[in-house]
C-alpha cells in the first residue's frame, strides 16, 4: 500500500513540473546587417517538447541549410525532465534591398504560439 502511495506522489509531482513550465520561444540572427553573398544565421530555440514548427517565409533569401535541428533532454535526480529545441537556417543574402524575416510558428504541449518579428 505505501509504495502505490509513493508512486502517485511521485506521479502528481512529475505532471505538476511538466505542465507548471512557461514555454519560452525566442529568435536570434547572427548578424542583422548582411551585405550581397554574404552568409548568416537564423535560430529559433524553444523550451518545450515541440510538436510542430513552420518557418517563416525567407523568399528574398537564398537558403543554404536547414532547418538544422537539434533537441536537448535533461532529467534530473528528482524525476522532473526540460527539453530545449532548436532550429537552424543558414541563409545568404542574394540583392541589395532592405528585408525582414516574419514569425516563426510553434506548436508546443497541443498549444500554438508565434514568435515575434
Amino acid at each position: 500500500m505505501k509504495i502505490k502511495y509513493y508512486i502517485t506522489i511521485l506521479l502528481l509531482l512529475f505532471a505538476a513540473a511538466l505542465f507548471g513550465q512557461e514555454v519560452k520561444f525566442q529568435a536570434s540572427a547572427s548578424k542583422t546587417t548582411v551585405g550581397t553573398g554574404e552568409q548568416f544565421q537564423i535560430t529559433y530555440s524553444i523550451n518545450g517538447n515541440v510538436e510542430g514548427f513552420a518557418p517563416p517565409a525567407m523568399a528574398d533569401f537564398q537558403l543554404l541549410s536547414g532547418p538544422n535541428v537539434s533537441t536537448y533532454m535533461e532529467f534530473d535526480n528528482t524525476g522532473n525532465r526540460a527539453y530545449n529545441t532548436t532550429y537552424s537556417f543558414i541563409l545568404m543574402a542574394v540583392r541589395e534591398g532592405s528585408f525582414s524575416i516574419g514569425a516563426a510558428t510553434v506548436a508546443v504541449n497541443g498549444k500554438s504560439t508565434h514568435q515575434p518579428r
